[in-house]
C-alpha cells in the first residue's frame, strides 16, 4: 500500500505487557514496528480486568517491565513520526486550519495527520490551505 499511496500516514495501537509476552515476543514487536511504515503509534500497557479470560492467564508481565517496554516503543514511534514529518519538507501539503492565534500563526492538521504551524496573516479557522513546509519542530510541519 505504501507504494500506491507514498505519503500515507499509517497509525497503529499497540499493547505491551499482555500475559505471556516474553522478551523475544517484545523484541519481535519492536522489529515489526521498525520495519513497517508507521507514522503514528498509540502505545499502552495491558492492565488486568477482573473477570476477563486474560486476567487469569499465566505469565502476567510485571508493571516495571510493562513501563520499560512501553517507553521503548513510544521512543521508537516518536522517532518514526519525526522522520515521517521531515519527509514532507519542501513538499506541498494540504492542511485544515483549526486555530489562528492573535499574532496570525495558523495551526492545523495535514491529510497525513501531521500538525502544521503556518506563519500567515491571511488564513482563518476552517480554511483549507496548501503550504510547503520549510522545516519541522519535532513532528510539527512549519511553513
Amino acid at each position: 500500500a505504501i507504494n500506491r499511496i507514498p505519503d500515507l500516514g499509517l497509525g497503529s495501537d499497540i499493547i505491551v505487557g499482555f500475559p505471556g509476552e516474553d522478551d523475544a515476543a517484545f523484541e519481535n514487536t519492536m522489529a515489526c514496528v521498525q520495519d513497517l511504515p508507521f507514522s503514528n503509534l498509540h502505545v499502552f500497557s495491558y492492565s488486568q480486568r477482573r473477570g476477563t479470560p486474560a486476567a487469569s492467564m499465566p505469565d502476567q508481565v510485571d508493571p516495571a517491565t510493562k513501563k520499560e517496554r512501553s517507553a521503548k516503543l513510544i521512543a521508537l514511534g516518536d522517532a518514526k513520526r519525526d522522520a515521517f514529518a521531515k519527509s514532507f519538507i519542501g513538499t506541498p501539503v494540504t492542511a485544515l486550519i483549526e486555530r489562528v492565534s492573535e499574532d496570525g500563526t495558523a495551526t492545523g492538521w495535514t491529510d497525513q495527520y501531521l500538525p502544521v504551524r503556518i506563519a500567515t496573516q491571511t488564513l482563518a479557522q476552517n480554511d483549507i490551505a496548501t503550504v510547503t513546509p520549510t522545516q519541522t519542530d519535532g513532528d510539527v510541519l512549519c511553513a
